[in-house]
């Protein structure tokens, strides 16, 4: 059963009934409380249920919850009680370096089974980057992690491009949107690709990459080595002059089938240098943006209408 009870005027009172009904319940596996003022003496109380052997809760939403990283010790204890959570979103509360210090102590232990954590906007620096980094040298089950929206910085992004170059992380999903990147990670993102196997989603839209980063990471992409399957570069300060290295590398991928580029400015050559890759049959790419790729481009509005979708950003990734 799934349960929707995102912005519902909750408060931390509501939470012993949610409690309650989170250890008398077999049959709820999806919670979403996002957007409720439940604060750190709510989540005390969600969180005693969640450690209850009782609990058979595996995904929950807390996106904008109020609370601070005061919960995250009480978190933590739940990563490692609960073997059934498998999906944690803390996304939008003010988790900060030190609450993601104790959850990064949980994800080191083999106990803590969690699969995709998100921690967009939990307002941390490359600080908390070092301990996730420590941890996911340790983690076995985590595949998805979002870090999008808080200040990592390039040094930050170092530490990550490391550990996912090590045999011991499992990661296949990363999200990295808004992390204050620039051209100067880019030969890191490149070893990092190359070097771990099990990643096959990256996503690094707005971020300053420009032109030049995405020349560099172009050269992972031609690499038989690179296994991206999914690729967002939206709002990276791109235009048409990337355009070209882009085609080339979608001709030697056989893997990307999914890639954004919205909210860049390519123009009306740099759209038409990607659309005349697309005949080829070494092409594989699906999805252009959010909008199934047209293999017949004998039908030239194609190119017109791809440069309205990209300009007005309709296409989501």
């Amino acid at each position: 059963m799934h349960q929707g009870l995102e912005s519902c005027s909750l408060t931390a009172t509501c939470c012993a009934d949610i409690a309650k009904a989170l250890v008398k319940s077999q049959s709820l596996v999806f919670l979403n409380l996002s957007s409720n003022n439940l604060l750190d003496d709510g989540m005390m109380m969600l969180c005693e249920a969640l450690g209850h052997p009782e609990c058979y809760l595996q995904r929950l939403v807390l996106q904008n919850c109020g609370f601070t990283e005061v919960s995250c010790e009480d978190l933590s204890l739940v990563l490692l009680r609960n073997k059934r959570l498998t999906h944690l979103c803390l996304a939008d509360n003010s988790v900060g370096d030190s609450g993601v210090k104790f959850l990064s102590t949980a994800l080191a232990y083999s106990e803590c089974t969690l699969q995709s954590l998100v921690l967009r906007r939990c307002h941390f620096t490359t600080i908390s980057i070092e301990y996730l980094s420590t941890s996911l040298l340790c983690n076995e089950s985590l595949i998805h992690l979002d870090l999008g929206s808080n200040s990592l910085h390039d040094d930050g992004l170092n530490f990550v491009c490391n550990v996912l170059q090590k045999p011991t992380c499992n990661l296949q999903e990363l999200e990295l949107m808004g992390c204050v990147l620039s051209t100067e990670c880019c030969p890191d993102l490149v070893s990092a690709i190359l070097n771990s196997p099990n990643l096959l989603s990256l996503d690094l839209g707005y971020n300053d990459l420009q032109d030049e980063g995405v020349k560099i990471l172009c050269e992972a992409l031609r690499d038989p080595n690179c296994n991206i399957q999914r690729l967002g570069l939206e709002y990276c300060s791109l235009t048409s002059v990337c355009c070209q290295d882009l085609s080339s590398a979608l001709v030697s991928n056989q893997k990307l089938i999914k890639i954004n580029l919205t909210q860049n400015t390519l123009g009306r050559e740099g759209i038409r240098t990607l659309c005349e890759v697309l005949t080829c049959p070494e092409c594989k790419l699906q999805v252009l943006g959010n909008f199934p790729v047209v293999r017949d481009l004998g039908d030239h509005s194609f190119i017109g209408r791809s440069q309205n979708q990209l300009d007005s950003g309709s296409w989501e990734y």
